[in-house]
């Protein structure tokens, strides 16, 4: 722990709150891509070092919608935060580079434990938590250990020449996206990095596991009509090295009205209180967020307030995690189609709106938090605001979003309420 005063990561560091941290990790470094907004890098800036890695390697790539053939579908575009005119983003006027790999952004946050002196343990499995009633919870791992505090986080969720030939020509990173009926796939083109995710029908043999892996062949399988797709993604399919495809069952769970224990000491994060299919475009996203709003809620409470603290980030967090999971299954009916036919439709695919990236989650429980232990406390309703604005969150289920993918029609039923707008 950091003296008081002592410069730690380039700023002048306090003791952390008051909080001592210890992390237990299970699996390895396995991992994709995923996107991240501006949202999601609000107290980034605060921490001169992990900004200036994350600079490094995040990509800050251009969007590219395409047909089949890899011709553009609509005219490239910056990200929604970037696009002229538009409100303005959290962190600006820090570029916000929107895609970065899920294992550097992992490395870039074990540094950052290590330079502030917080221990991280790998191996250990956890297969049980439980509280004493007496205030504290303990995690027990299966090989017999136990980790045990005031509160215990379960943040454990569910070579071609043509390859060559366009990398070289590419002035930015892009992010090419394709669809098909029940399909799309996105594709992340750098001169250094290729990132490539498919998402289509199950046919029962995947499984949720990081080494659950497929050759490139059986990639390519899943793809119809080969001969008519891009040969830059095709090339990239079949070069891609043994091993290293993850096959993961997206397995996304209904809204989860409870993410604590009963006692307040045992609390869910990430994909563990919310899981998010990939079209969402917010699940890392979101577990970010979690883990600014829950410390600032603990800093906030103190000692004799865990448990309240803990229900209190539920209260500010559940509403909009609920509507980004819900959106998206609106997403993935809207591109999981022909792209004809989405290039019929007036607004762009996989828009989020200014309501998503100009949110501070930190600062928002600042703001919010001795309001909300009241709403807790006197069992009233809590009227959030980091929503659209006009926008209530409704109840939800998979069953219901999976009846209207199978009419195969494309309606707009979740943004024709409140502000999704960019301005």
């Amino acid at each position: 722990m950091p003296e008081c005063g002592s410069i730690v990561d380039g700023v002048v560091r306090y003791p952390l709150s008051g909080i001592n941290v210890v992390i237990g990790e299970a699996i390895s470094e396995a991992g994709d891509v995923i996107r991240l907004g501006p949202n999601n890098y609000a107290t980034l800036k605060e921490y001169p070092t992990m900004l200036q890695e994350w600079d490094q390697f995040a990509f800050d790539v251009e969007t590219c919608f395409c047909h089949r053939d890899g011709k553009f579908a609509i005219p490239k575009a910056e990200f929604e935060h970037h696009l002229p005119g538009v409100a303005t983003h959290v962190i600006w006027p820090i570029r916000a580079k929107p895609i970065a790999s899920r294992r550097d952004l992992a490395l870039m946050f074990l540094a950052q434990c290590k330079r502030l002196g917080i221990p991280v343990t790998y191996g250990i499995n956890i297969t049980q938590y439980s509280e004493d009633g007496k205030g504290t919870a303990t995690a027990h791992a299966e090989d017999g250990r136990t980790f045990t505090g005031d509160v215990v986080i379960a943040a454990d969720g569910i070579g071609s020449k043509s390859c060559s030939k366009v990398i070289s020509e590419l002035e930015r990173p892009q992010l090419r996206m394709y669809t098909a009926s029940d399909m799309y796939i996105v594709f992340l083109l750098s001169k250094t990095h290729i990132f490539l995710g498919i998402t289509h029908k199950d046919d029962g043999t995947a499984v949720e596991s990081w080494s659950s892996t497929v050759t490139p062949e059986k990639t390519a399988d899943v793809i119809p009509d080969k001969e008519g797709w891009d040969p830059v993604l095709m090339e990239a399919i079949h070069s891609t090295p043994p091993n290293t495809v993850v096959r993961w069952k997206l397995c996304c769970r209904n809204p989860q009205a409870k993410w604590h224990s009963d006692g307040g000491h045992i609390i869910q994060l990430g994909d563990a209180a919310h899981s998010f299919i990939p079209s969402s475009g917010s699940g890392a996203s979101m577990a970010l967020q979690d883990a600014m709003s829950l410390p600032e809620c603990l800093r906030l409470g103190g000692k004799d307030r865990i448990a309240l603290a803990v229900r209190v980030h539920q209260l500010l967090r559940y509403e909009r995690t609920s509507l980004l999971q819900h959106n998206g299954f609106v997403n993935r009916r809207q591109v999981h189609r022909d792209m004809n036919e989405i290039l019929k439709d007036e607004r762009q695919p996989m828009i989020l709106g200014k309501w998503v990236w100009t949110h501070h989650a930190e600062k928002y429980v600042t703001e919010n938090f001795e309001n909300a232990c009241l709403a807790v406390e006197g069992g009233k309703p809590y009227m959030n605001t980091n929503l659209p604005v006009g926008r209530q969150v409704q109840p939800w289920s998979i069953e219901e979003e999976e009846e209207k993918e199978k009419s195969g029609i494309f309606v707009e039923d979740l943004k024709d309420m409140g502000d999704w707008g960019l301005i």
